[in-house]
């Protein structure tokens, strides 16, 4: 048995758009980015829960972005709590789409977090490769699979256990950085290949 490398994906870095200004928001505002399938496994509720939680100072320059297609059987939740979240002034944007690679692309490359507390923790998840790609931090479960590859790569904070409280903590407590990491090289399509050659 060997160690076979997760590929992140291949960027095109001329493609790349700071999408700030698309979405009419400034430089100076924190982005909070949880894209994909919205699901609950993904803790997608678990983090419009936190948002409701929060108060006006809490949520001052601070965006949440939630990009990727909403299932049918959440939508109702979903928007009932992003109504919820916006009473206490969160800034939330919503792309209720299928997103494109390049999209999705841009859209990390603008964030400054990834949001992925996902529930269940045993499998690894593409949304590593792209904060690696792009150096941008994530805030994810302690536990499992992807709480090793968060903390052994220093691809950003875990949460001991996935709550709405601990994700309110975790977002008012995060300071925008770069995550400067070696992930995205050791698991490149190339190291992929060669692994499998080999």
């Amino acid at each position: 048995f060997i160690s076979l490398p997760d590929p992140v994906p291949s960027v095109n870095k001329k493609s790349l758009r700071n999408l700030r200004n698309d979405f009419g928001i400034s430089d100076k505002t924190t982005i909070f980015l949880h894209f994909g399938a919205m699901d609950k496994r993904k803790g997608t509720i678990e983090i419009l829960r936190a948002l409701c939680l929060m108060n006006s100072n809490e949520h001052f320059n601070k965006t949440f972005v939630f990009a990727g297609c909403i299932k049918a059987s959440l939508k109702h939740e979903f928007y009932n709590l992003v109504h919820s979240a916006k009473l206490k002034n969160a800034n939330i944007v919503v792309i209720d789409e299928f997103c494109t690679y390049d999209f999705l692309n841009s859209l990390c490359y603008t964030a400054d977090c990834i949001l992925i507390p996902y529930l269940i923790t045993d499998l690894s998840s593409g949304a590593l490769g792209y904060a690696a790609v792009h150096d941008t931090p994530v805030i994810g479960p302690k536990d499992g699979l992807i709480g090793e590859l968060i903390n052994d790569n220093n691809l950003g904070t875990t949460i001991a256990q996935i709550t709405p409280n601990t994700i309110k903590n975790a977002i008012v407590q995060f300071s925008p950085h770069h995550s400067y990491n070696d992930y995205a090289q050791k698991n490149s399509i190339t190291s992929f290949i060669k692994n499998i050659l080999d």
